[in-house]
């Protein structure tokens, strides 16, 4: 089974999404949270903290895990 991790960013009332890549694979330019796979033997605060530094290029701290769930996404599992 896949875990993925994505992250809220807040600032003030402000909350960040980005737009996927017009030329990347799936859900082509649907707006979003940043995240993204864990990779194998990576904790989920390691794997969100890549996945922004990736994504956005920025560190950042982790204040709260505000929610968590088990989905099936219809894809390979």
């Amino acid at each position: 089974m896949k875990q993925a991790v994505t992250a809220v960013i807040q600032q003030g009332d402000k909350i960040l999404l980005h737009q996927r890549s017009l030329e990347g694979r799936g859900q082509v330019g649907k707006w979003e949270n940043a995240g993204g796979e864990i990779d194998h033997e990576e904790t989920p605060e390691e794997a969100i903290r890549r996945e922004i530094k990736e994504e956005l290029g920025v560190a950042f701290t982790i204040e709260k895990r505000i929610y968590e769930d088990d989905f099936n996404s219809g894809g390979d599992m």
